[in-house]
């Protein structure tokens, strides 16, 4: 395992729009429901791999900006986790 959590982070400038960050996640998704093939995420360990999300570059004016690209970022997963939990 990584010493620092930003090793294994993607980071994306918290320039990013929300729509923007929407179109990006839904061309390149965020998480793998089922790396294994197991079946539910919720019955193993492995279970739903999600990398880290860091905004970088902020300067610490768009407080609320930031938490709402950070809800876009685990929008899919929320969902994904409320109809299959």
């Amino acid at each position: 395992m990584p010493d620092n959590i930003d090793e294994v982070a993607v980071h994306i400038p918290a320039s990013i729009t929300e729509d923007q960050l929407r179109q990006l996640l839904g061309d390149c998704p965020n998480f793998t429901p089922d790396p294994l093939g197991l079946g539910s995420p919720y019955d193993y360990p492995e279970g739903l791999q999600m990398p880290n999300v860091r905004f970088d570059d902020q300067t610490g004016t768009e407080t609320d900006h930031v938490k709402n690209l950070n809800d876009s970022w685990y929008e899919a997963v929320t969902t994904y986790s409320e109809e299959h939990n």
